[in-house]
Order: structure tokens, then sequence, then C-alpha cells
């Protein structure tokens, strides 16, 4: 990316100003990818991935950082090869989960926009969930979650037991999740800590 895209990147990230985000980061994506990539229709986890890629080709793969000792304090300087990046829990990014007899949902990793869209709204978990139920099956029927409005399919999972919502949680829970690890010992009090960084915002230093 360029000088121009970047900067408009950091500034949204910087004031936490979501729609700025989402916008500053579909125009990088497309124009880093001629078109061929959405960020409205990639997972989240691809979005976070190919965001790295693209940073490593146009910033380098080595970050240079400062972190604080979690033990004393003291401020540790860090080199990071963000090609040491993992995509964690792979083949977990589609379900059927079967919520009762003859009742399923067909679930779908969600995608960066919803996850930044529910953060503007109160209902956010009932938000990311509707809006992760691909097809709602009942016995020999099946219902396209798309023929919906919003409003209906937050109805439908505000109608959901206990149970069966616990059930999609776990969903969630086994995600795949972009992450890096990186090991360091503090030079003033030798104790190990892990650096853990996951998610768009710690990728974009």
């Amino acid at each position: 990316f360029v000088v121009k895209e970047h900067k408009a990147l950091i500034l949204a990230i910087s004031d936490d100003n979501i729609d700025s985000i989402v916008v500053a980061l579909r125009h990088l994506i497309s124009n880093c990818t001629n078109g061929t990539c959405s960020i409205d229709t990639m997972t989240r986890v691809d979005t976070e991935h190919l965001f790295v890629q693209i940073r490593n080709h146009s910033m380098g793969e080595i970050l240079d950082a400062t972190i604080k000792c979690p033990s004393c304090e003291a401020t540790v300087p860090v080199t990071i090869d963000l090609n040491s990046a993992i995509v964690e829990n792979k083949d977990n990014g589609t379900k059927t989960i079967k919520l009762g007899d003859d009742f399923w949902v067909e679930m779908v990793a969600p995608t960066l926009i919803v996850g930044y869209e529910a953060a503007k709204d109160s209902s956010s978990d009932e938000m990311i969930t509707a809006s992760c139920i691909k097809t709602i099956i009942k016995g020999e029927d099946s219902y396209n979650t798309s023929d919906f409005t919003m409003d209906e399919r937050i109805e439908f999972v505000d109608n959901l037991t206990y149970t069966q919502s616990s059930l999609i949680a776990e969903f969630f829970g086994s995600l795949p999740t972009f992450v890096l690890r990186h090991n360091v010992t503090c030079p003033t009090c030798s104790k190990e800590s892990v650096i853990v960084l996951e998610g768009l915002e710690d990728f974009f230093v």
C-alpha cells in the first residue's frame, strides 16, 4: 500500500472510528488486490491474514517495538518476525449445528465487517450470531436467512433456548484465529513473558 492509505488507516484506528476503519481498510484491500478481494465477503481471519501479507510486502516482515515487562514494568525492546503468525483452528469455519429434533442451523464464520458493525450496536452478540446463521433447517424445510431482515434474524436468535445458544457459542469459540506469539526475556528482571498479537489493530503498528 501507499503512504496515503497507511496514514488513513492509522488515523482511523487511532481515533477508534469504526466507519473510517472500514472505509480505509476496504479501499486498501481492494487496491492492493486489484479488486479481487473484498472485506465485505472475506472471513475476519482471512482478511487479517491477507492484510498482514500486504503489510509485510509494503513495510517489511520485521516489526521493532517496545513493551513493558509485566513483572517489573521495565521497557523492553523487541524484534518480531510477522511471518511467524499462524492461523489456528483452520478447519472450523463452517459448521452445521443440531439444536433439536429435526432442527439445525448452518453457521458461517463472521466477516470483519460484521464485527465492526456489531460494535456499534447495543445488541452486538445477537447481531453477530444472526449474521453468521446462513441456513435454518426444520425437518425437510430449509430457510436461507438472506431472505429475512436483520431484525427478524435477531428475533430468531433471541427465541433460542439457553442450551441452543450454548451450542452456537461453542461454534464461535472454535473459530479460526490469526495469531502471533513471541517469547520475550526481560533484560532487567530476567523473567519470561509472551507477546500475543491478535486482531487487525495489533498487527497495524
